[in-house]
């Protein structure tokens, strides 16, 4: 017989789940899942649906149209989006350095 794990101090028991439990908790999870996950689908079928299919129909799931119209327009204009990508990290790098000088700084003070 293998022997059963010894608990410290009864703490064991409070370590486990029950089955019914599990089943809800895995339920909740996917479907946690599901709402993060649908949105970033949702938007990479978006783009790469034609203007027109859209402007027609709205936005779905399954495009009636498949058009790479959308990067092709990121790609011309690719100076222009990497111009707003440097700003961004440049505000963020700033911003954070400033915040934790800030923080630390008030550490001081009182």
């Amino acid at each position: 017989m293998a022997k059963k794990k010894e608990s410290i101090d009864g703490l064991e028991k409070f370590n486990r789940v029950s089955p019914g439990a599990n089943v809800i908790l895995v339920i909740l999870f996917v479907l946690l899942a599901l709402v993060c996950v649908i949105p970033l689908i949702f938007i990479i079928i978006i783009s790469i649906s034609s203007e027109q299919s859209i402007a027609r129909n709205g936005f779905s799931f399954i495009p009636e149209k498949f058009s790479l119209d959308a990067y092709e327009y990121l790609w011309s204009n690719r100076n222009m989006v990497f111009d707003a990508l440097r700003v961004s990290v440049i505000v963020t790098v700033a911003g954070t350095i400033l915040g934790l000088f800030l923080v630390t700084s008030m550490g001081y003070v009182l």
